[in-house]
């Protein structure tokens, strides 16, 4: 097996195991969260109560 298959696929084994370690964690309560909108109000979790959530995080790099 050439060794580019052979890294590939043991990153994708990796990933496979880290997203099976981390499912475990579902049932932990939300953390409190706390946000600024840029008009100056502060946006809490309890303020999103009972609506859909999407999330977009953007990382550098």
């Amino acid at each position: 097996m050439p060794k580019q298959i052979q890294t590939g696929a043991l990153i994708l084994g990796l990933l496979a195991a880290a997203g099976c370690a981390r499912y475990d964690r579902l049932d932990r309560p939300f953390p409190k969260l706390t946000a600024t909108t840029l008009e100056g109000r502060e946006l809490t979790a309890e303020s999103f109560r009972g609506h859909l959530w999407i999330i977009n995080l953007w990382v550098p790099g």
